[in-house]
């Protein structure tokens, strides 16, 4: 088992208005989950935080900390960070 979205779904959610597109203004909680969400789609991806955070026009410190919190919300690593870049650890896969 394999990190299963293909090219179109995280060009989707790299389009950096894709939290606009989703509508509710309101929904401000669900939007940084989303956004969060949107962050670690793109740098599994990638495979490379510097890459992801270029593609999704974010500084890679900000990049970091987004899926850090996301990560701290799960209480789960899902990535793992090297000096190669980054790949899936078994929750994040599962995730």
């Amino acid at each position: 088992m394999g990190f299963t979205w293909n090219s179109s779904d995280v060009t989707a959610l790299a389009d950096p208005h894709f939290i606009d597109k989703l509508g509710d203004k309101n929904m401000i909680d669900k939007n940084i989950k989303l956004q969060q969400l949107r962050h670690f789609v793109v740098s599994a991806h990638r495979g490379n935080l510097s890459k992801a955070s270029k593609e999704l026009r974010i500084a890679q410190p900000a990049l970091s900390q987004s899926i850090s919190k996301l990560e701290t919300s799960l209480n789960a690593k899902l990535l793992q960070r090297s000096q190669k870049g980054v790949v899936l650890t078994e929750a994040g896969n599962l995730f």
